[in-house]
């Protein structure tokens, strides 16, 4: 990008420039942190220093007795000092990070700029590009500072460290603590109120549209109902347990269950036409298991949890109608009881194909669509001729 869309001929005219990233929400106003850093005798400055990373910290222990290290410290006494661990892992966090004009002019950076290209694992950005420009710019002599003065044992964005640098106002909230949580603290339930009491720029409402929208909603409802640092919640019930559990578990008429499609994780089509008849229904309890996707559909007495958990499972097993697009296999993931739940299919269109039985392309597959078939208690069509095609491609006789 330097390159190729702007240019190292114009970089160069400018003083400072700085690379970040679209991985953060704007808690501060970036002209306290670009005045707090003039001040700075350097030569290229971040927000923070990182010693070690996951894949280094359980043989590479911290260099201190304490939990805390000083950067000038550091500095001083600790950088020749890193130059014999077994893997090199000080680094300055690479998402907002400035350089001054004489790296800027320096043509060995310019060559390890141009040489940055994408890589398919994340570890490998790491050590190729955050932890081995560190290490470039530090054996090439130019100081460094950082927003932060102090460098803690645990991470300093992705750990309740993140928590402590926002009350003393750091400028930056990392979306990538949310949405995968990877080191797994349970102080992450907490971070509305710790933007909140610090004045976050930008709305808790625009931070939740965002993250909702680009993450795993199955790691979303891992990463906040962890209670205890490292302790995940608990697993989903194996396939032989959960038959015994929805064997036992009573039957409610009023729960309707609205598993999204397998496939592209979504509640559209015919499921979300039913859904939108009901949703603010209060006497119906309307349950929409979700897969990778969040879903937010609105209505009344309405409850998303995630098909593959344990608190879904529970709600599976209380569902008495549950209205599937595909097969029930792939809809409902579980070994559902067709004797006491009311499979109800709603495909997923108008057919204008041959399928089920109608189609040439399944005759070896006949057996195993036709036990799938019997698991329902219905199949929805939405007009004549589509009651005629449907009842074609599912008809044992066909």
């Amino acid at each position: 990008m330097a390159r190729d869309l702007v240019g190292w001929d114009t970089l160069t005219k400018y003083d400072e420039v700085v690379f970040a990233n679209d991985s953060c929400y704007l808690v501060q106003p970036l002209d306290e942190t670009f005045a707090r850093m003039d001040e700075k005798s350097c030569a290229w400055w971040g927000l923070h220093a990182t010693k070690g990373t996951a894949a280094t910290r359980p043989f590479q222990p911290f260099p201190a007795t304490g939990d805390v290290l000083n950067i000038d410290a550091i500095k001083s006494d600790l950088l020749d000092q890193f130059e014999y661990d077994p893997i090199y892992d000080f680094h300055i966090g690479s998402y907002f990070i400035a350089f001054r004009n004489d790296i800027i002019n320096d043509e060995r950076f310019q060559r390890v700029v141009n040489s940055i290209h994408a890589e398919r694992r994340k570890m490998n950005i790491i050590f190729k590009y955050e932890v081995g420009l560190t290490h470039f710019l530090i054996g090439h002599g130019y100081e460094f500072s950082t927003w932060s003065q102090t460098v803690k044992k645990s991470h300093p964005v992705y750990t309740d460290v993140a928590f402590d640098l926002l009350k003393e106002g750091f400028p930056l909230f990392k979306r990538f603590m949310l949405a995968e949580n990877p080191y797994k603290v349970s102080s992450l339930a907490y971070w509305k109120s710790a933007l909140t009491q610090a004045n976050s720029l930008t709305s808790i409402s625009q931070i939740e549209d965002n993250y909702l929208r680009v993450s795993n909603a199955r790691k979303l409802y891992q990463n906040f109902n962890i209670i205890e640092d490292n302790v995940l919640p608990q697993a989903p019930m194996v396939n032989a347990e959960f038959q015994r559990y929805d064997d036992e578990t009573p039957k409610y008429d009023h729960h309707w269950g609205f598993p999204v499609c397998p496939y592209d994780h979504t509640l559209s089509d015919n499921s979300r036409a039913v859904f939108e008849c009901v949703k603010d229904d209060p006497k119906i309890t309307k349950v929409i298991f979700t897969r990778g996707r969040t879903v937010q559909p609105g209505g009344v007495n309405v409850i998303c949890v995630p098909l593959e958990s344990l608190e879904g499972q529970t709600y599976l097993a209380r569902c008495r109608n549950l209205f599937v697009r595909h097969s029930a296999q792939a809809s409902l993931e579980w070994p559902i009881s067709a004797v006491r739940h009311n499979i109800i299919n709603l495909w997923h269109d108008i057919p204008l194909k041959q399928i089920e039985n109608a189609s040439l392309d399944i005759k070896e597959q006949r057996e195993t669509r036709e036990v799938e078939r019997d698991q329902l208690r219905a199949i929805i069509s939405a007009s004549e001729v589509d009651r005629l095609a449907i009842a074609a491609s599912y008809s044992t006789e066909t």
